[in-house]
């Protein structure tokens, strides 16, 4: 009795091959290195439909050029018939056998396996069941290589069709601005065919929006260029998404593609100007500003909702300079903007936040002087007199349109504040302005100088009994004349002898020291 396989007749070596499945032959493949006798008996059971197209395909993958023409001689076809009965052994050499080997060729960029394989199934190629392989292996070569010898020979080949789309409705062209090589685009954008304004069927993806989410910046280009290009037709937050993934060569791109179409307008342009507030990128803003300024359609003040701010604003609740003064540029830009949610303008916001430069550039632009916030009533000077901030009170006392005289809602003048606030160098600045009242009286009835006195405020009281036109008559509230006031409390020889001499039209004493109180 024989002890080795290789002892046994040929007879029943072949009734032992006979008897596994052809799907399964090929897992015999390991007794071949044994004996070369084997090899010799086994080697005509071993090649099937299965096996051969396997091995095609695994040639198109790493470019076998020899061994894909022995798996065609062996009867390989270009894909499986049906790729679900493929043994999953075999899968190892094609984990996806529902793709082929022209697939396969196309992705991996081998451009001599795809020659082969045209040139050997072209009527398998052309079948109708089978058009959405050939345009998978145009968008696969274009895709993951962007190889453009590999697009142009597909292009040229008669049964190209570049029109046909993929399950998900992306086109040739699409597959091209993934890969980002601007030449095999160039190729793609010369074909008649050609549907550069494509949307895909899932998420309203273009070519344009493909390459910009991407950040294919050649390729953006040369999609610019083209004039079949329709911006209506894109989504309508490319230039948000350029300035959020801080694409800066592509939102210039966009910036002119959008100006040269008159597309500056509306939501997206907000979205990208806002997004590029937020993240304080000044460049952004500084490549806007070209295409805004002169493109009647857009508005800089443009608010896409009603509780969304304008612009402006946006940039203001950053606190940062060097995103608002960016805006200050914009030649429509405009200054006098309400916020609902601060109730206040834009001069007074900035002048409450201490933010000088802002203001300083506001009141330049010609904003209003004289409005009042919502809650207190308040102007931008009296704000500045609060803060105690002397040059932003000299700035606005120096504009031709500011009242100093205006009340509060507690019927606070800026004069009273200053008064109040102990605020020396601002009460000079007050003083000093042509248009002051020195006898408004506050919610108590009360002028600056009885507020002074009753405060026991020496050097107040001394800078505004200096004033000409003091009416020493007025009445608070509580009936007291200013006299009154300063015949009360502490130190009240000082402040009485100060009043009685200014009454009678004296000059005060020179002081050298605020009494102490």
């Amino acid at each position: 009795m024989p002890h080795r396989l290789d002892e046994f007749p040929d007879e029943v070596l072949c009734l032992i091959i006979e008897s596994f499945h052809p799907s399964e032959r090929f897992l015999l493949a390991g007794l071949l290195r044994t004996n070369k006798h084997l090899y010799t008996i086994f080697l005509p059971y071993l090649y099937t439909l299965q096996t051969a197209t396997a091995a095609l395909i695994w040639a198109a993958r790493y470019d076998k050029i020899d061994c894909a023409k022995n798996a065609i001689r062996e009867g390989a076809h270009w894909c499986h018939e049906e790729p679900e009965t493929v043994h999953p052994d075999l899968r190892t050499f094609t984990p996806h056998p529902e793709a082929g080997a022209l697939y396969t060729a196309c992705k991996y960029g081998n451009l001599e396996v795809v020659k082969l394989v045209l040139g050997t199934f072209p009527a398998k190629i052309v079948r109708k069941d089978r058009d959405k392989w050939r345009v998978r292996c145009l968008a696969a070569a274009a895709s993951h290589f962007g190889s453009f010898d590999i697009v142009d020979y597909l292009l040229n080949h008669t049964t190209a069709d570049i029109r046909w789309t993929d399950v998900d409705g992306w086109n040739t062209l699409m597959w091209a601005c993934v890969s980002g090589n601007p030449w095999t685009v160039q190729r793609l954008l010369r074909h008649p065919l050609v549907n550069i304004n494509r949307r895909s069927s899932n998420a309203d993806f273009t070519p344009l929006a493909i390459a910009v989410y991407y950040n294919r910046e050649r390729v953006v280009e040369k999609l610019a260029e083209d004039p079949r290009l329709d911006l209506d037709a894109c989504r309508e937050d490319l230039l948000q998404d350029a300035v959020m993934h801080k694409q800066y060569e592509i939102l210039q791109t966009l910036i002119a593609l959008y100006n040269s179409q008159r597309m500056l307008q509306g939501e997206s342009v907000y979205l990208g100007l806002s997004q590029a507030i937020r993240q304080l990128d000044p460049v952004a803003l500084h490549m806007f500003r070209a295409g805004f300024d002169e493109n009647p359609q857009f508005s800089i003040n443009y608010r896409p909702w009603s509780f969304s701010e304008p612009l402006l604003w946006v940039a203001l609740l950053r606190k940062t300079n060097k995103v608002i003064l960016p805006l200050f540029q914009f030649r429509g830009l405009k200054v006098n903007v309400w916020s609902k949610e601060e109730g206040a303008t834009t001069l007074i916001y900035a002048i409450r936040q201490a933010l000088n430069t802002v203001a300083r550039a506001l009141v330049h632009r010609q904003c209003s002087l004289n409005a009042r916030d919502s809650k207190y009533g308040r102007t931008a000077l009296m704000w500045a007199v609060i803060n105690g901030n002397a040059p932003m009170v000299s700035l606005l006392l120096s504009r031709p349109g500011i009242n100093v005289c205006l009340r509060d809602h507690s019927y606070m003048t800026a004069l009273t504040y200053a008064t109040t606030g102990r605020r020396y160098d601002v009460m000079r600045l007050l003083l000093a302005h042509n248009n002051i009242s020195v006898n408004m009286r506050d919610g108590d009835g009360m002028t600056p100088l009885m507020r002074a006195i009753s405060r026991r405020n020496y050097g107040m009281a001394r800078l505004l009994l200096d004033m000409d036109g003091i009416d020493f008559n007025i009445i608070d509230n509580d009936g007291n004349t200013v006299l009154q006031l300063a015949e009360k409390g502490a130190s009240r020889s000082v402040f009485a002898k100060m009043v009685r001499t200014r009454m009678r039209n004296r000059k005060l004493p020179r002081f050298y020291h605020e009494p102490r109180l």
